[in-house]
């Protein structure tokens, strides 16, 4: 029990600092949507399963399927749009903007 007690403060402070340092379009991710699963995936942990942020290139394979699927909902373009800005391809950013 020492040991958690002592670990919780560091704890709160990693998980800020994740938080933090997830851009606004991926913190705001609604669960009920269904992209929750788009952008993170479980990780087994100790202590349970933590959801961990996807790489951009997972993620925009994913958008592009649910593209596919339902070619209307123009916030996954806009979505997949600032994953590929994430990795860097512009191109495909610009196409997805337009």
């Amino acid at each position: 029990m020492r040991f958690s007690r002592s670990a919780f403060p560091w704890l709160v402070a990693a998980a800020a600092v994740a938080v933090a340092g997830l851009p606004e379009w991926v913190a705001s991710v609604d669960s009920t949507g269904g992209l929750e699963n788009v952008f993170f995936r479980q990780v087994e942990m100790p202590s349970g399963p933590v959801p961990v942020l996807r790489p951009p290139s997972e993620t925009r394979s994913s958008l592009g399927e649910r593209i596919s699927a339902e070619p209307s909902r123009a916030e996954w373009y806009a979505l997949r749009a600032h994953e590929a800005e994430r990795q860097l391809d512009f191109t495909a950013a610009e196409a997805d903007w337009t």
